[in-house]
């Protein structure tokens, strides 16, 4: 009985000492995210990254696939682009992506729906399911559905998580 006791109790620990361990090396140690300003060109080891475009709107899409903002809600639109400045392929799990982080730190995902019916409307040619080769630019967008009184506040910044993160004051 006690030995059943004492195989728990080490059993546990070892958990936890390697859940202390995970979460230390993923992100105990994380650097400051790299700033940038939208137009301008960030530098990451694998990447140039652009943010060409923030801008709002009540609906995206063209007239088969359309998306209106909700009421009281606005969207905002991130046109952006990256380049493969490595000398190898980068699979599709590993390309950039972004949020936007209100003024008080909250984290926003984009809106599925709303940045389909964007990319048909300018036409977005982007690879799905493709490496991206080296020397390649790939163009891309995302549409995040917000609060228009919450938008309406100074603070707003993109967060576009690469192989280094960039922050880019939005508002």
């Amino acid at each position: 009985m006690i030995q059943k006791k004492i195989q728990a109790g080490f059993a546990f620990v070892t958990v936890l000492l390697v859940l202390i361990g995970l979460s230390i090396a993923c992100g105990g140690s994380s650097e400051p995210a790299k700033k940038g300003k939208i137009g301008e060109k960030i530098s990451t080891e694998k990447f140039d990254i652009v943010v060409s475009s923030v801008n709002t709107r009540n609906s995206v899409g063209g007239e088969f696939f359309r998306e209106k903002a909700g009421q009281g809600a606005v969207f905002v639109v991130v046109n952006f682009n990256y380049k493969n400045i490595s000398k190898e392929p980068i699979g599709t799990f590993s390309m950039p992506s972004i949020k936007i982080v209100d003024p008080n730190n909250v984290s926003y995902d984009s809106a599925t729906g709303a940045s389909g019916a964007y990319a048909t409307e300018i036409n977005l040619d982007k690879k799905i399911a493709s490496d991206l080769n080296p020397g390649i630019t790939q163009k891309d967008a995302d549409v995040f559905e917000v609060s228009k009184e919450n938008w309406d506040k100074a603070g707003w910044k993109l967060i576009i998580k690469a192989d280094d993160d960039v922050e880019i004051t939005i508002k």
